[in-house]
């Protein structure tokens, strides 16, 4: 592309180049009438001043604009952020364990433009949780405005309220898939990554670690 560019510079520069005359005229520095004639005089007669210029003005208008939008198009007005703080998390008490609910943040970052039926998904786990396949879909229709945001379940967990005492925790931590009940062993840092789609904005990609600590606490992190 940065060649695309320059050719296109030096076909605009050759008549400049060849009539350094023309280039103060074009730059308004003569508003003489004759020497206005001469300059079009020129670039009537001589292919050489006519001809890049055309060629160069074609390759902006077709090449580089339409390249340039396509460049924009790529930047995603999704963002997913995770967290373990805040809205980030829910925790539902019972008499000896507490269930650990971690959410995923989609938000519209865009200033003005919405976004629409966006689709969230988990596309790979690492290590490959057994015999599951990927993709394992998390939500869909998902509408924001500009600026605003939405908070979906990403995982959850069971944790013994004292493992000293009554060591009830889970084996797994369950990921909130709402088509396949999709559960990662304990004792393993896990690598997930999620990708957000909607018809309206280029794909968003995310990755996050998860994993229970040896305290026995879900934990989340951005990788």
């Amino acid at each position: 592309m940065l060649r695309v560019k320059i050719i296109a510079i030096l076909l605009i520069a050759i008549p400049v180049a060849r009539y350094p005359l023309m280039a103060i005229g074009i730059a308004g520095v003569i508003d003489d009438l004759n020497t206005w004639q001469e300059v079009i005089s020129v670039m009537l007669d001589d292919p050489w001043v006519t001809i890049p210029p055309v060629l160069g003005i074609i390759i902006i208008l077709f090449i580089l604009f339409p390249q340039l939008r396509i460049w924009e198009g790529k930047r995603s007005s999704i963002k997913m952020t995770v967290g373990e703080n805040g809205p980030y998390f829910d925790t539902a008490g019972r008499l000896y364990d507490i269930r650990r609910t971690f959410n995923l943040e989609l938000e519209n970052i865009d200033p003005i433009k919405p976004f629409s039926n966006c689709v969230v998904e988990i596309t790979s786990i690492i290590p490959k949780p057994g015999p599951y396949k990927a993709p394992w879909p998390l939500c869909d229709g998902i509408s924001l405005a500009a600026g605003n945001h939405v908070f979906v379940q990403l995982a959850t967990y069971y944790e013994a309220r004292d493992p000293s005492k009554f060591d009830c925790a889970g084996d797994s931590i369950t990921m909130a898939t709402p088509n396949e009940r999709l559960l990662l062993d304990i004792g393993k840092e896990y690598t997930v990554a999620i990708r957000a789609t909607s018809p309206e904005t280029a794909p968003c990609d995310f990755q996050c670690m998860i994993w229970v600590d040896d305290k026995g606490q879900l934990r989340i992190e951005e990788d």
